[in-house]
């Protein structure tokens, strides 16, 4: 951040004023948006990327801020700790929600990826029963696990590698690396 009068700008800002929160949004986007590309590590950026982490956290501040909702945001200090707290959380719920399976109707790729072309390319056509019975034997999989392993295995399944996931865990990947094991043990006596 520059040497601004980040002080001002935020008593500005918790009275309202669009001004401020244009100022304060050029001093913090950039370093918000590093932040965040650190937070994401190499998460495929389809849906969302750092500068819509960046700008989501300054929106969050920016209402908050002008509904009173942050008791100590007084001057540089309490307006990074804040931001850097916002913008972990919300690539942390990035990164979770990227784990997850879409829902129905819900898009695997964002509004800025192009359509592939498709002339020439042609691809088996599964049966519904092949289907049916494939999600069947990946749910009845799932199922044979607590939640704590049916999440990691997702997140493995969604392929982020095991230092990725003890990573968004707080666990060591000697842990994540035990529930694997748990994981392939259980999946295997159900198989034999």
């Amino acid at each position: 951040m520059t040497d601004a009068p980040i002080s001002l700008w935020l008593q500005q800002l918790k009275g309202g004023s669009d001004s401020a929160a244009r100022q304060l949004w050029e001093s913090c986007f950039e370093r918000l948006c590093e932040l965040a590309r650190r937070r994401l590590g190499a998460l495929p950026r389809r849906l969302k990327d750092e500068e819509d982490v960046a700008l989501s956290a300054l929106a969050a501040l920016f209402d908050g801020a002008r509904q009173g909702r942050f008791a100590k945001l007084d001057d540089r200090e309490d307006l990074w700790k804040l931001l850097a707290t916002i913008t972990a959380r919300k690539a942390s719920n990035v990164r979770r929600a990227a784990g997850r399976r879409p829902e129905f109707g819900e898009s695997m790729v964002g509004p800025e990826a192009s359509p592939m072309p498709l002339d020439g390319f042609a691809a088996p056509v599964a049966d519904a029963e092949f289907v049916e019975a494939l999600d069947g034997t990946s749910q009845e999989l799932l199922s044979l696990l607590d939640d704590k392993l049916r999440e990691v295995a997702l997140l493995r399944l969604s392929g982020y590698r095991n230092d990725e996931i003890a990573q968004m865990r707080n666990r060591s990947v000697k842990s994540i690396e035990r529930y694997m094991a748990m994981i392939r043990k259980r999946w295997a006596s159900e198989v034999s």
